[in-house]
């Protein structure tokens, strides 16, 4: 359910890129999805049009090369070959493309490719589920190893072209991932678009969020993060409270 009693971060929000737009190289005629790899409330495939290779699964031959080399290039051309016969690309190679990622520019291309699966998928079966959550966690998993973790919110965003599911453990994440780098810019917007997603937060949530603030010396930002999520029903840890405690006391 909404929430209306968490603290609010306009400027921070105003400040977060808007969502890739789709490259207007893709149009809705490009694609034909069959699904293989979205959430269980997806329906059937459906039937290929005509001309398309129906029968035929490029996926066997292109999956046993990217197994093969393991590479994330093997994988992101795998999947442009069965995008290219109006196949969806086989799960393992989608996975692949993020669990192989190692770089910006592989993290970029690789949303790009579930941009594409996805406008397909919404354009000739008029399917709007999500991928599942699986592919979630990957795409935030490969944006924090790519070194580009402001790219991981996306997944955890109300709305975006990629098709995913904004979950508690993405945010989690990401909000670990701050914790270590020691950026609070990135934890809050983690924290805002949880907001956003009407994602609930946990104890858990509390725990990452102001046992940071506080070793940012943000003692002040952190009560009142903390006198917000208990409002929310969120119960703190103990340690958090002596954390607390001992913070605001020292203001």
């Amino acid at each position: 359910m909404a929430v209306t009693s968490r603290i609010r971060f306009p400027a921070l929000q105003r400040s977060i890129p808007a969502l890739t737009v789709l490259s207007s190289r893709w149009t809705t005629s490009d694609f034909v999805h069959r699904d293989r790899f979205f959430s269980s409330s997806a329906s059937p495939a459906a039937d290929p049009p005509p001309g398309s290779t129906a029968g035929v699964n490029p996926a066997v031959e292109s999956t046993a090369a990217a197994e093969e080399t393991g590479s994330w290039r093997s994988h992101a051309e795998a999947c442009s070959r069965s995008l290219r016969l109006h196949v969806a690309p086989a799960k393992k190679n989608l996975l692949g493309i993020f669990r192989e990622c190692q770089t910006a520019e592989e993290a970029e291309a690789s949303l790009q490719i579930l941009a594409r699966i996805r406008l397909e998928n919404a354009a000739y079966r008029k399917q709007t589920a999500n991928f599942n959550d699986e592919v979630s966690l990957d795409v935030v998993r490969a944006c924090i190893r790519a070194g580009v973790p402001q790219k991981a919110l996306v997944a955890i965003s109300p709305t975006n072209p990629f098709g995913l599911t904004p979950l508690l453990g993405a945010a989690h994440l990401i909000m670990r991932h701050a914790t270590m780098a020691k950026d609070k810019s990135l934890l809050l917007s983690a924290y805002s678009r949880m907001e956003k997603a009407n994602i609930q937060p946990s104890a858990t949530t509390a725990d990452i969020v102001i046992s940071t603030l506080i070793a940012q010396e943000e003692s002040a930002l952190a009560s009142q993060l903390a006198d917000s999520l208990q409002q929310d029903g969120v119960t703190l840890k103990k340690e958090v409270t002596r954390k607390l405690q001992e913070a605001v006391s020292s203001l």
